[in-house]
C-alpha cells in the first residue's frame, strides 16, 4: 500500500493511499493540520478532505500538486489506524 503526501498550491497538505498514481487517484484522503493545544504546544492532526463524497476515491487534477513525498513513518501509522480502524503497533 503506498501512501503519499501532497502539498497543494493553495497550501493543503494532504495524505492518501495511491489508487491509480497515472491518474492522480487516492483514497482516504485526509487534510493535515497544526494546532496549537491547551498547554501551548504545537500538534498535528487530521480531518477527512472532502466530507459529502460518495465512496472513498478522489481523482486531484495534478495542476494542483506543488510537491508529493513519501510520508514517515510515524505519521503513515497513524493515518492506517484512523483511515482503517485497526490498531498497528
Amino acid at each position: 500500500m503506498n501512501v503519499l503526501c501532497l502539498k497543494m498550491s493553495n497550501g493543503d497538505e494532504l495524505i492518501g493511499r495511491v489508487v491509480d498514481p497515472t491518474g492522480y487517484t487516492f483514497s482516504h484522503v485526509m487534510q493535515v493540520f497544526v494546532q496549537q493545544g491547551q498547554d501551548g504546544r504545537m500538534g498535528m492532526g487530521m480531518m477527512p478532505y472532502m466530507h459529502t463524497i460518495s465512496g472513498d476515491t478522489v481523482t486531484i487534477d495534478p495542476v494542483h500538486i506543488v510537491a508529493r513525498g513519501n510520508v514517515e513513518a510515524e505519521i503513515e501509522k497513524n493515518y492506517l489506524q484512523r483511515t482503517s480502524g485497526i490498531a498497528l503497533s
